[in-house]
């Protein structure tokens, strides 16, 4: 399916998933779409909220804005899901002032007993915020993130990755390319609180086991 052109903006703030919104309990599985164009206040292309617990995997997730979250992808607070082997590229969050992820948002804050969600083998390029997480903004979240590539995303702050949390929910990264992203502070990660990465090639190097 081709889903593109379409508008969830409210005047509040609150217009959700400009391409695709799931509420709810629902479960879908979202795969082999062409996601572009669209636009929100949080995520952009698509927007998990509620208890959710979507697949959204083999899509291409591009050109769609959010004014505040997730300008490809926005996993709300209580919402889970499977991202994989998805193009992500050339999303944009557009505030200032405001929490970020131009590629993907991940908020969560109920997983103190482990990962909740597997984000894998996504291509997460050429993604934009004017606050955090060019390419992955993770919020109080502790999903597993690896053999993934981030690659040439832009922001104020964590230009490739933005993790914030108090250290309860730490996202995992293993196996991935973080390089060639820009930001004035944390080009490529930047860490309020704490983070693993793991066995990733990530430019200028990083602290962790088996870094490049």
């Amino acid at each position: 399916c081709i889903i593109r052109d379409n508008y969830a903006v409210s005047q509040w703030g609150y217009g959700d998933g400009g391409g695709i919104m799931l509420s709810g309990n629902s479960s879908p599985v979202i795969e082999f779409n062409q996601i572009t164009g669209n636009t929100s206040d949080s995520g952009g292309g698509i927007a998990v909220l509620g208890t959710s617990y979507p697949v959204i995997n083999h899509n291409l997730i591009e050109n769609n804005t959010a004014s505040q979250t997730g300008g490809g992808i926005m996993v709300g607070a209580t919402a889970e899901a499977t991202i994989a082997s998805n193009i992500i590229r050339n999303n944009t969050t557009t505030s200032t002032s405001v929490f970020g992820g131009g590629g993907i948002a991940l908020w969560n804050h109920v997983c103190s007993l482990g990962p909740c969600m597997d984000v894998y083998n996504n291509l997460i390029y050429g993604n934009e915020t004017g606050t955090n997480g060019g390419g992955i903004y993770s919020r109080y979240n502790s999903s597993n993130l690896f053999n993934n590539t981030v690659w040439g995303n832009t922001a104020a702050a964590g230009g490739g990755v933005y993790v914030l949390n108090q250290g309860q929910e730490t996202p995992i990264f293993t196996n991935s390319i973080i390089r060639n992203n820009s930001a004035a502070s944390g080009p490529q990660i930047a860490v309020s609180g704490s983070a693993e990465f793991s066995f990733c090639n990530i430019e200028g190097g990083w602290s962790g086991t088996g870094e490049n």
